[in-house]
């Protein structure tokens, strides 16, 4: 996370004048400095509200945002507009306007809210059983919207309409919506509300670092939500997704373009997992790569001839002598179709033979790259400009004889992004845990800058 440049700091007068304003001359210097370091102050704002208050890494955002502050500062000075020149430097995205509306709604009971901890049960409360802590549950499932202010709340034992607004609130943090009350549950009721609004504080800097338009309606897959996001408009929908493992291979941050569609594609296993997963597996049991369908190739994808004895052939995997391949097929570690949007972290989307992981609430199990639970859906989706791919066609590309690649006609932007905070289009909020800890990063990144 890289620090913006100080505002400010030193020589506000000049700055003034770098940017195209003109302080009032000597004669007045107490006057002078005070103009030079408002304007200085305002140029700080403005080019942290259109950029964020922190850059990305690797981003040009810095140098966009410090052009545009500069000329909507110069055009303050001289027209009435304040409010729209101001206006006009905000991410130009409705969530960005409903998670501004939400950290309002969300500091606001962060200040009401005593924070009294809820009872952790010593096994999940069902329906019709007692609780101690009913009063606080309900009270403070009412100030976040999950329960319904008329709501009927029996005293004596949880359930009724009190379960019904807990699955509500398992649902919108990643939890399974069971309705029961356990541990996990209570560890996020009792989350302080303060914390809540921090969380959207820090996705609402995060769009601030997203381009301002695209070419077309965008695939967005957000990390800490485990899911992605497509459609256009009123017709959004979106997908279980599993991303790269915690502090392993972890899925990295970016924007691409999705160029084609790989049907029934081959999978040349990375030298890394060939290496550190593969070849000790191989050395306890000879018949490891048979049995997962892994074909022996040499440097350059050619098939090798297999050494003799499992030690040798590890060895020789472990060295880089010997690489691996898996050819297309059911049982294909990237499932039917593969998804290419070239970047320099070589991720892309694909499926999985290993479709049960779907069914986990927390799905962070890959080497970096993103399975998608329903790829049929999402190929019919990017190829749906493209005469004839119907989700028929789809199928059958899937099931067929032969890889194929299709390259599409105009590419579709792709965004992977981080948010541990996400407001729907009815303003119901959703939290996801910090599954990669950069939410703390951006927190320490944001303190320094202060």
């Amino acid at each position: 996370m890289a620090r913006r440049s100080e505002v400010g700091s030193s020589a506000p007068r000049q700055l003034a004048r770098d940017i195209g304003l003109q302080p009032p001359q000597s004669g007045d210097g107490v006057r002078a400095e005070v103009d030079a370091a408002l304007s200085a102050a305002a140029l700080r704002y403005l080019r942290d509200l259109r950029g964020g208050r922190v850059a990305p890494r690797g981003s040009g955002a810095d140098r966009a945002a410090d052009d545009e502050a500069a000329a909507a500062l110069r055009r303050i000075a001289r027209a009435a507009d304040v409010r729209g020149a101001v206006a006009a430097l905000e991410p130009p995205f409705a969530g960005y306007q409903r998670t501004l509306a939400a950290l309002r709604q969300y500091a606001r009971l962060a200040a009401e809210d005593g924070g009294e901890p809820l009872p952790v049960p010593r096994r999940a409360v069902r329906r019709g059983e007692p609780y101690p802590g009913l009063a606080r549950l309900a009270d403070l499932l009412r100030r976040v919207g999950d329960l319904p202010p008329s709501a009927e709340v029996d005293a004596a034992a949880y359930g009724g309409e009190l379960a019904d607004a807990v699955a509500r609130f398992q649902r919108r943090h990643g939890l399974e919506p069971h309705g029961r009350l356990d541990a996990p549950t209570v560890a996020q009721l009792d989350v302080p509300l303060a914390r809540r609004a921090r969380q959207l504080e820090l996705a609402a800097e995060r769009w601030r670092w997203l381009p301002r338009s695209f070419r077309a309606f965008p695939i967005v897959v957000n990390i800490p939500e485990f899911r992605l996001h497509a459609g256009e408009a009123d017709a959004r929908w979106s997908m279980r997704v599993a991303v790269g493992r915690a502090y392993r291979t972890e899925t990295p941050v970016f924007a691409a373009e999705l160029t084609s569609v790989v049907f029934r594609p081959a999978w040349s296993v990375p030298g890394s997992i060939a290496r550190k997963e593969i070849a000790p597996e191989v050395a306890r049991d000879p018949g490891y790569l048979a049995r997962h369908g892994y074909e022996l190739v040499d440097s350059l994808g050619r098939p090798a001839p297999a050494p003799d004895g499992a030690a040798r052939t590890a060895a020789l995997l472990r060295a880089g002598a010997l690489r691996l391949r898996q050819p297309p097929g059911a049982g294909n570690a990237l499932g039917l179709v593969k998804f290419v949007f070239p970047n320099v972290h070589d991720v892309y989307m694909h499926g999985t033979p290993s479709t049960e992981l779907f069914a986990r609430s927390r799905r962070d199990v890959s080497h970096g790259c993103i399975r998608v639970e329903d790829p049929v859906r999402l190929a019919a989706w990017v190829l749906r400009e493209q005469p004839g791919w119907t989700i028929e066609r789809v199928e059958a590309a899937m099931n067929g004889a032969a890889t194929r690649e299709v390259r599409l006609a105009h590419p579709t932007p792709v965004l992977i992004v981080y948010a541990t905070a996400l407001v729907a289009e009815d303003g119901s909020v959703s939290f996801f845990a910090d599954v990669y800890g950069q939410d703390a990063d951006l927190e320490r990144a944001l303190d320094r800058r202060m």
